[in-house]
């Protein structure tokens, strides 16, 4: 059986659709940051975020630059690189969930690096998701809509 036949046989399809329609919507009206040293990996981030209907997309190419957008910008969805010089992506995490104004925003850490202990640190320092290098768009979109998919 299809989802889509599930879901009519249970008189939810309509509902389904306007949830689905929603969660479309809502990465719309979101404010995305992306933060990594590479222009190029901030640039393909930034079009799939993009491509997924956000219309504004800030881009900050270290963790201090993000937290001088932050003071001044709404950001409503962070993308992080792990691994920047300067202070890097987890302790930009820990300071993120250190600040009353940003603790809630949600957090999707990228990282080149697949080890375990990496996972665990994010995981402790409250991602929301972590991705590993490298991915296709999709596998990015499939991230962010899997946290989002969390806030429903």
């Amino acid at each position: 059986m299809s989802i889509e036949s599930f879901f009519h046989r249970q008189g939810l399809w309509g509902k389904e659709l306007a949830r689905l329609e929603k969660m479309k919507n809502s990465v719309g009206d979101l404010i995305f940051l992306v933060v990594d040293d590479s222009v190029a990996m901030r640039r393909i981030i930034s079009r799939t975020v993009r491509d997924m209907g956000a219309e504004t997309v800030h881009e900050a190419g270290s963790a201090n630059a993000a937290l001088a957008i932050l003071e001044s910008e709404r950001v409503d969805f962070i993308v992080s690189d792990w691994n920047m010089p300067g202070m890097n992506g987890i302790d930009f995490l820990v300071h993120i969930r250190q600040s009353p104004q940003h603790k809630h925003l949600p957090f999707l850490m990228v990282s080149a690096e697949a080890k375990m202990d990496n996972l665990i640190d994010a995981i402790k320092s409250g991602v929301s998701n972590y991705l590993t290098k490298p991915f296709t768009p999709d596998i990015l979109q499939r991230k962010i809509r899997a946290i989002l998919h969390q806030r429903f």
